[in-house]
């Protein structure tokens, strides 16, 4: 085995001598009213002191006794607790006795008296008065207590005492807490340590008051140097390490380390220090190991009670009030901390729908605002939860990668300027992509004022009733012009032939100017349209060559018909791929021509018919186009 601690033996060879052992290191026996022992003999007279405190005057049973003893509460290493009748007041007390009235035993129980008499608070046992049973038997009367002891709460979860209070057993809990804290400020403010705060030694009513009992090692400040040296006091199970050397180290953060015992208590379910023998106990007193907690702990209540714990009393709460104030933030948060938690599983079901192989877009979006907006009340509430913090980050940088994803750069923005920690790297990815964005997007104006610009067919059928219009029209024309020269009512002559063309260049360009919102509305059909002014301008110049030339009606027929082609031609080969067809139409108009000599204007009018009805299917709604460089 080995050796133990100088200091653990000096402390257990001080316990010793002071009654404390391995049996009762842990703490005071409590006993309820179903448990309690027989009621002793009597009754047990217990004589006021003085005697001129006693109240009945002519009720003769004044005389026999102040106070009738009953039933056994609860007992502890010094003395007993048992209920008493008052007579003169006609109630119960408690009574506290000496299991051994030595003059030592005594003269503790007159200190407790008197200190706990000095301290009035409502979570502090009210003290009646101190009374005499024998020659040096001193007797401690205090308000009885309906109720259970907190510790048989703790140990007990399902308790049906927790159950009146409607609460989270844990809130009820640290309310006790904060009730024994405001005690103990109390109590330090009139300079007294209490130090054997412990669970047991908390009553709870049966409405929910709290008293702080057992004030039997408390000590005044400032008496330290009149204590015996190295006089060890209190449950060892709580103790702080300076108390193994004796009360003269104590001061008030020896009573935060016994606050920050039952904390642990509370969250365990066990003392702070625990061992099967009394040195066991020391040397984890000794130590003052912080403690890990299990994940059913909070965190911030596990790091409040290491923190009230902590070996070197500079590393405590250096009041009790600064340890109550961490509590009763942590209880103010319990909303946020119940809001943090929904947060967190949200963030959950996030991170599942994004990891699909095809998010849906719309759950997405709903899980993204939902965490967001839980993390940022909490934030709201509680400005420095480290774990909202980085939950808020983590879902924001989620929705930013999701959204660069799928290029909605619009929400992207505003997402990066919600980031609790700013991310240079999403930033530039952002600005990358949004300027790629927006260069694709110039593109794509551009293609489409192109397409739009080179798009030869309409967007209804009019241009190509129009144009259908036309080539009847020019067929009908030159169907009786053949018929007429045949009939020998018109002699085609070079001046006619000349009228004819002038008079058919004012009547296109009548058409043009009437329909300029159906042939001039875009680059294509512009375009088109000039071609077809030139080309009717080629067929005046030809006449006009003719007349001077003396030509024949023929060739200039042929002629026209070779600015046919070569109109329809250079359109197809500019991408109106279907005018190929007006293309072979005039070609084949003019073998045929020269095939029937005779009849040059009737082969011209089905020519004419032909390529317009070609133009006007090439002119329907999605017909062809040509996109400008």
């Amino acid at each position: 085995m080995p050796p133990v601690d100088p200091r653990i033996e000096l402390a257990i060879a001080a316990a010793t001598r002071q009654g404390i052992d391995s049996v009762t290191a842990d703490t005071t026996e409590t006993i309820r009213p179903e448990d309690a022992g027989p009621v002793p003999a009597g009754p047990q007279r217990i004589d006021a002191v003085p005697l001129a405190l006693c109240v009945g005057g002519d009720d003769p049973r004044s005389s026999e006794a102040e106070l009738v003893v009953g039933a056994l509460l609860g007992k502890g290493a010094m003395g007993t607790v048992h209920v008493a009748r008052e007579r003169a007041l006609d109630r119960d007390v408690a009574v506290k006795r000496l299991r051994n009235a030595t003059t030592k035993n005594a003269a503790a129980l007159r200190k407790e008296a008197r200190l706990t008499g000095s301290l009035e608070h409502p979570n502090i046992i009210p003290v009646h008065s101190l009374l005499r049973a024998g020659p040096n038997e001193p007797v401690l009367v205090m308000k009885r207590v309906e109720g259970h002891t907190w510790r048989s709460l703790i140990r007990k979860t399902d308790h049906p005492a927790m159950k009146e209070f409607g609460l989270d057993p844990l809130e009820r809990h640290l309310e006790i807490l904060i009730q024994i804290c405001r005690a103990m400020e109390f109590a330090h403010d009139r300079g007294v340590l209490h130090l054997d705060l412990k669970p047991a030694n908390v009553m709870v009513g049966d409405f929910g008051a709290t008293w702080l009992m057992d004030w039997g090692v408390a000590i005044r400040l400032g008496e330290q140097d009149t204590l015996p040296e190295r006089e060890v006091a209190g449950t060892p199970a709580y103790m702080a390490p300076e108390m193994l050397e004796g009360r003269q180290n104590a001061d008030a953060r020896t009573d935060v380390y016994l606050l920050g015992a039952c904390l642990h208590e509370v969250l365990t379910g066990r003392p702070r220090h625990i061992g099967s023998v009394l040195a066991a106990v020391f040397g984890a007193v000794l130590k003052a190991e912080p403690a890990s907690y299990g994940d059913d702990v909070p965190p911030e209540l596990g790091r409040i009670a290491n923190q009230a714990c902590a070996a070197d009393p500079g590393d405590r709460f250096q009041s009790v009030t600064g340890f109550r104030e961490a509590i009763t933030e942590y209880l103010r948060r319990r909303g946020a901390r119940a809001l943090l938690h929904a947060a967190h599983r949200e963030r959950s079901r996030l991170v599942h729908a994004l990891d699909r192989p095809v998010p849906d877009p719309e759950r997405v979006g709903h899980l993204v605002s939902a965490s967001r907006f839980a993390y940022e009340q909490v934030l709201l509430e509680w400005h420095e939860s480290d774990a909202a913090e980085k939950g808020l980050q983590d879902v924001l940088v989620r929705a930013i990668r999701w959204e660069l994803g799928r290029d909605n750069v619009v929400a992207v923005g505003p997402l990066l300027a919600a980031l609790p920690v700013p991310r240079p790297d999403l930033a530039e990815r952002y600005a990358n992509r949004t300027a790629a964005l927006a260069a694709e997007r110039d593109a794509r104006v551009r293609l489409d004022h192109l397409e739009r610009e080179g798009r030869f067919g309409g967007g209804d059928w009019s241009r190509v009733i129009g144009m259908a219009a036309h080539g009847v029209a020019w067929a009908v024309l030159l169907t009786i012009w053949a018929w007429a020269t045949r009939a020998g009512h018109v002699v085609n002559t070079p001046e006619l032939n000349l009228r004819v063309g002038l008079g058919g260049l004012v009547v296109v360009s009548l058409l043009i100017v009437v329909f300029r919102g159906l042939f001039l509305d875009n680059q294509m059909r512009r375009s088109f349209t000039a071609a077809y002014g030139v080309f009717c301008f080629a067929l005046l110049l030809n006449r006009v060559a003719g007349l001077q030339l003396d030509v024949p009606f023929l060739h200039v027929v042929l002629a026209d018909h070779a600015v046919l082609v070569s109109f329809f031609g250079m359109l197809a080969a500019r991408g109106l791929t279907t005018l190929w067809w007006a293309t072979g139409l005039a070609a084949a108009g003019m073998v045929a021509i020269g095939l029937v000599p005779a009849e040059p204007l009737q082969v011209s009018a089905v020519t004419v018919l032909a390529v317009n009805l070609v133009l006007a299917w090439s002119l329907r709604p999605g017909g062809p186009s040509i996109l400008q460089p």
